[in-house]
């Protein structure tokens, strides 16, 4: 994987995923460009300035789609680490992201012949491992994950779900362990960890004039 492309997710979904889940050609958004260039800066040491992405937009925008992108980047730029796609309460073990991650492998050839796809997980080339899981956070104690994703946090509404949320925040002995959701809003009072952290977000720096983009210490969020 070229050098260039290990700090920059942008490059690498434009070079290498050109059709989307349907096996349609597609491109990034003006917006998501900018959001994500925004989000992912490096410090002169070569760590990732945030730990935790919180990414909120209406259904049907997308955010499924891209969540997929960003996993399949991230696994193919860090070899030998695990990574984690949690289901919410209303999804089993395998929840959309981790299917769209299946079916974007299946449509782009030059990542799909580096990855063995498997009912719940996919192994690539380079060590790396893609992981489903279900919503249990007993199965996810000891992970030694750089990345877990969460789908529709909005969702995560019983307490075995919100400890599952606790179990997988970014472990301090992987380096660049972050953690990306990606969610519609929900209903006031749904979720109490969905509100915690976009409440969190608007606390900090609003960084954009244009889109609602916010830095809160080591929490990114565009909303």
């Amino acid at each position: 994987m070229a050098s260039d492309l290990i700090h920059d997710p942008v490059a690498f979904i434009d070079q290498y995923i050109a059709l989307n889940e349907k096996g349609m050609p597609w491109t990034l958004s003006r917006h998501q460009r900018r959001v994500l260039a925004a989000a992912f800066r490096w410090d002169k040491d070569g760590r990732l300035r945030i730990r935790s992405f919180l990414w909120g937009e209406m259904k049907k925008s997308g955010k499924t789609f891209l969540a997929a992108c960003l996993a399949l980047w991230w696994g193919f730029v860090t070899p030998d680490t695990e990574i984690k796609i949690a289901a919410n309460d209303l999804e089993q073990s395998v929840g959309r992201v981790f299917l769209t991650v299946v079916k974007v492998l299946e449509q782009n050839s030059e990542l799909g012949h580096s990855a063995k796809i498997r009912a719940t997980d996919i192994v690539l080339t380079n060590g790396t491992t893609i992981a489903a899981i279900a919503s249990d956070y007993k199965g996810a104690a000891g992970s030694r994950h750089s990345l877990v994703v969460f789908d529709e946090l909005w969702g995560y509404s019983h307490e075995a779900a919100q400890r599952l949320y606790e179990e997988l925040t970014p472990p301090p002995t992987e380096e660049n362990a972050w953690l990306l959701v990606v969610t519609y809003a929900g209903w006031t009072g749904e979720s109490v960890l969905l509100e915690r952290l976009y409440k969190q977000g608007l606390a900090g720096e609003r960084i954009d004039d244009e889109l609602e983009m916010y830095l809160a210490d080591e929490l990114f969020m565009f909303w």
